[in-house]
């Protein structure tokens, strides 16, 4: 959850939510943003702020806000990626990752910093007639929620 924190004297915010019919503090800390972890994933509350002061004092509550618990935690990266080559076909192979729903396979021409990823669902890709050279070839998971891992481990490789 984020917020503008505007006391000039806060030292830290409540955040409180309520529960039947009663409000409970359920986050504190030094400013934006707040992390929900009590909340579950697609969870609605309804929540309000409190500025507190070096003594423990509260300020006057903010408006009470409608916050919804989002997915906003990452998959594992998947395992290594192997990489083959038959004639004019290069194929790329790796380790699914779990809670992966799609992957991003980058394939970077030595010397050069990014390049655009080919997006899958699947472990494994085959491509054809791609420009000889050294790449340096990694993975991305996906999840259902648009969250990407770190990359997986890297490969060298050199394309005939």
């Amino acid at each position: 959850m984020k917020f503008t924190a505007d006391s000039a004297i806060a030292r830290a915010y409540r955040a409180y939510a309520q529960r039947d019919g009663v409000f409970e503090k359920i986050a504190e800390g030094q400013g934006s943003p707040f992390v929900l972890t009590h909340m579950k994933v697609g969870e609605v509350q309804k929540i309000y702020l409190v500025a507190v002061d070096a003594e423990g004092k509260e300020g006057y509550p903010s408006e009470m806000v409608t916050v919804v618990r989002t997915d906003v935690v990452a998959p594992p990266p998947p395992g290594p990626v192997e990489v083959t080559q038959e004639s004019d076909t290069v194929t790329f192979r790796w380790e699914a990752a779990s809670e992966a729903e799609s992957y991003r396979l980058y394939t970077v021409p030595e010397g050069k910093k990014f390049r655009l990823p080919l997006l899958t669902d699947e472990t494994e890709v085959e491509t054809k007639n791609m420009l000889p050279g050294r790449y340096k070839v990694f993975i991305t998971a996906v999840d259902g929620a648009g969250n990407q891992s770190s990359p997986g481990p890297a490969a060298q490789v050199t394309i005939r």
